[in-house]
């Protein structure tokens, strides 16, 4: 396997001139996936294609930025919620899946994690909230799916020691039509299974149900289906075919 790993890589990087920043990013991530996940050290040799992908790195991240502060209210209003029901202590916003481990070499501005907790001796909990473009629509099942980087990612991520838990843009929209009381049981179940407590004793905790069968976490340590499409190989090893991306898919169902 890691010999065929490595002969898909270096037949990769031949083809990968003129390549999209986001055909670069995604041999970036499979480059972590391959490191982090299976143990197997990619190396890029052209310093001139490592330079560009350096700089789609960069040039991918400052795109999500500007998006994330253009399209901003769904996280900040679930952040809101957060610190309101007691959930602020130790919250960090927009952290490197490698922190604490070393230094990450810029790969952390890539796979930044929404909002992550450290409640110490090595229990690290990322709360990862997913807007319309992690989804895909199956285009005979009409079922709504995270998409091939977001389920990567989450793979990469409990590699990495942290517990995952998502949370899906249209599941907010259900939320915000709860009472105060309601949204924080629903917060403080969805968060005590990684282990977050509140600030205040609330006992066990009987959240509302948002619908059937949605928003259901990546299962850690698992690996994905291979429908759910983990890009590999990345799209620029592949011939480019239509894309079922859908940029407002309707809800999960069970």
């Amino acid at each position: 396997n890691e010999r065929r790993v490595r002969e898909l890589w270096e037949e990769a990087w031949r083809r990968a001139e003129g390549a999209k920043d986001s055909e670069l990013t995604q041999l970036e991530n499979a480059r972590l996936l391959a490191r982090d996940c299976e143990g197997i050290e990619l190396v890029v040799e052209d310093e001139g294609l490592k330079a560009e992908v350096t700089r789609a790195m960069e040039r991918q991240y400052e795109g999500e930025r500007m998006r994330s502060a253009r399209g901003g209210q769904f996280e900040e209003m679930i952040v809101k919620d957060l610190m309101d029901f007691g959930f602020g202590e130790g919250l960090e916003r927009e952290v490197s899946p490698w922190v604490g481990i070393g230094d990450d070499g810029g790969e952390g501005k890539l796979l930044r994690i929404d909002i992550a907790w450290n409640l110490g001796q090595g229990k690290k909990v990322a709360l990862e909230l997913d807007g319309p473009s992690h989804f895909l629509i199956g285009s005979e099942t009409h079922r709504t799916t995270r998409d091939g980087p977001t389920n990567a990612k989450s793979l990469l991520l409990s590699n990495l020691g942290w517990a995952v838990e998502r949370f899906a843009w249209f599941n907010h929209k259900k939320l915000e039509k709860l009472s105060r009381e309601e949204r924080k049981s629903f917060w403080t179940a969805k968060l005590a299974r990684s282990g977050i407590k509140n600030g205040m004793e609330c006992g066990e905790p009987s959240p509302p149900t948002l619908s059937k069968g949605t928003d259901r976490p990546w299962l850690r340590h698992s690996r994905p289906r291979s429908n759910s499409s983990l890009r590999w190989p990345p799209r620029a090893w592949r011939q480019s075919g239509p894309s079922n991306r859908q940029r407002n898919p309707p809800e999960e169902k069970g």
